[in-house]
């Protein structure tokens, strides 16, 4: 016996390709002006000269007394752990660490005075800037730093 389908013609089901290219073109769009790029958080690599390849020819009018030594400590991380002005500890706070530069300075400070920033290699460098960041507003326009492998 053989069976009819009634009202069902032999149709063929296309699928509209134009649409879906402007949906797919659409949401691409979508995606790049929302996608915000953000930087790069932690630690930047950047490796210093050794001393005998970049040192200048120091004149001989520089002495102890016109260089003021930052050393600063690496903790767990890279973070801060402290900050020695001249051997003395100063801790991590940055407003202290002006002040006690300024008091070294002088106010006015002499025009030839000289920080030297002595970081620890594994120090990430946001610190050093802050550090450097510091020094400059506290009147020293000289700033220095020292090879941080060695």
């Amino acid at each position: 016996m053989r069976v009819r389908r009634i009202g069902h013609d032999e149709t063929r089901v296309e699928l509209q390709m134009t649409p879906m290219i402007d949906v797919v073109f659409q949401l691409l769009i979508f995606f790049l002006f929302t996608f915000k790029i953000r930087p790069i958080e932690g630690e930047i690599a950047v490796t210093m000269p050794p001393p005998e390849a970049g040192q200048a020819q120091q004149s001989e009018e520089i002495t102890v007394a016109d260089r003021i030594h930052i050393k600063l400590q690496a903790g767990a991380g890279g973070q801060l752990a402290n900050i020695l002005v001249e051997e003395q500890a100063v801790g991590t706070d940055l407003a202290a660490l002006g002040r006690v530069l300024r008091e070294l300075a002088g106010n006015p400070p002499p025009e030839d005075l000289e920080a030297e920033i002595d970081a620890d290699g594994r120090l990430l460098y946001g610190h050093v800037i802050q550090v450097a960041t510091v020094v400059m507003r506290s009147g020293i326009a000289k700033v220095r730093f020292t090879d941080p492998g060695g």
